[in-house]
């Protein structure tokens, strides 16, 4: 591999594991959120008997952005459901597969990050029932997703390439 592309691999590699630290403090962040609601929404309903309509829909919101957060974290560590077969492949093979993973998240990543500015535009002219809250800022996590998808299988994809073999989990 030439220079160029080992720095290009290099700083896609860098810029993969700071979004993944910062992605896992969001969706950390996130879930202690949604568990803090939903004990209010539990103590509320069944010691005051009077539940708040606010909690079960910001607690919604705090499950999507820390669900797909923690997705973004476990597909750079090798943690997500993908084709277990790789892990048995060799050579030119485990190349070719490693291609075919990358390509299928780049694609459908691609694909989403282009529809996502029409979504999230539509979606800003809404507001949720009980919060009055943006659904724009609901919606954003979409294209912050794709993009940080798009820079983990580019960084996996061009350390596979650089060494020919296949990524180990990260941290």
């Amino acid at each position: 591999m030439s220079s160029a592309a080992r720095v290009l691999a290099d700083g896609l590699h860098r810029t993969s594991r700071l979004l993944d630290r910062i992605c896992l403090s969001g969706a950390i962040a996130f879930t202690v959120l949604l568990l803090v609601l939903v004990l209010v929404q539990v103590f509320a309903r069944y010691v005051l008997a009077q539940p708040p309509g606010w909690t079960e829909e910001a607690g919604r919101y705090c499950m999507i952005w820390a669900g797909l957060l923690g997705a973004s974290v476990a597909f750079r560590r090798r943690q997500d459901p993908r084709m277990l077969a790789i892990e048995q492949l060799t050579g030119r093979r485990l190349r070719l597969a490693e291609l075919a993973d990358a390509l299928t998240v780049l694609v459908f990543c691609g694909v989403l990050l282009a529809v996502s500015p029409g979504f999230v535009a539509r979606q800003a002219l809404r507001h949720s029932d009980a919060l009055q809250l943006n659904m724009g800022v609901v919606g954003a996590i979409l294209p912050v997703f794709a993009a940080v998808m798009l820079v983990h299988a580019l960084s996996l994809l061009a350390s596979a390439w650089a060494t020919g073999v296949r990524s180990k989990p990260v941290n």
